[in-house]
């Protein structure tokens, strides 16, 4: 079933708008960023000014059972905000027979300036969608899994709870989206408690071709050294056999 979500993009005063929506709908702020506390191994990190800092990179606000209000701040990388091109919405669907139903009925009569696909990138944002080529999540078929915000946007935050200890138990959350990378932090509660943070990274090789590859940020302590060597190289084989399978999804 289909859920909608508005998009509202703000000129610098989207916390004070939320405060205010807040104050009227109630509710509690599942995720707050500011552009300022993006992770700074990502590139578009490094080109936020000082001015842009303190504006709001993702805030949302659930509104009754299904529909979570977003908005965000323009910045200077954004360039000025257009009043009236300045909210979206987001439609969740759960299977690309009802989105692509939804596209027909939708573009029927208009003129869509582009026609709907399964993007690399739209997909891979979609946290929910490592069910489908995760060898971690694919494991377990009884994992508990709990969904908080909107998948694919900032501060969506997945946790899992296994009972095989392979998997553990843990969370992600996404922190940051670029055109070219998305970053998320990683908690692992169990069988190991470590916290770390890993990109997924996209490079247009050509009009119909991606490359994905992932990195792996973190500490470990000392003595957690060998189990970090050996760690390292089952992450790698593990990578490399998700990327095989989302290959196998996504190419056409």
């Amino acid at each position: 079933m289909a859920t909608i979500n508005p998009y509202l993009i703000f000129n610098g005063n989207c916390e004070e708008a939320f405060l205010f929506y807040q104050s009227v709908f109630g509710g509690e702020f599942p995720y707050v960023g500011r552009f300022g506390e993006m992770p700074k191994y990502t590139a578009v990190c490094e080109s936020i000014s000082e001015v842009d800092k303190n504006k709001i990179m993702h805030i949302s606000l659930p509104i009754g059972k299904d529909s979570i209000l977003i908005g965000i701040d323009s910045n200077t990388l954004s360039g000025a905000l257009a009043f009236g091109a300045n909210v979206s919405i987001s439609i969740n669907i759960e299977s690309k027979l009802e989105a692509e139903k939804l596209f027909d009925g939708l573009s029927s009569g208009g003129n869509p300036f582009m026609p709907m696909n399964q993007a690399v990138f739209d997909y891979v944002k979609i946290i929910k969608n490592q069910e489908n080529y995760s060898i971690w999540v694919m494991q377990d078929s009884n994992v508990k899994n709990i969904y908080q915000d909107v998948d694919g946007t900032v501060g969506f935050k997945a946790i899992w709870e296994s009972k095989d200890n392979k998997i553990g138990a843990g969370s992600q959350q996404i922190t940051a989206i670029s055109e070219d990378e998305i970053a998320v932090d990683l908690h692992f509660e169990r069988s190991m408690k470590v916290d770390n943070k890993s990109s997924t990274i996209f490079e247009s090789i050509s009009e119909n071709e991606t490359k994905v590859s992932t990195k792996f940020y973190g500490h470990f302590p000392y003595s957690m050294n060998l189990m970090t060597f050996i760690g390292e190289k089952i992450i790698k084989d593990a990578q490399t056999q998700n990327l095989a399978n989302l290959k196998k999804i996504l190419e056409i």
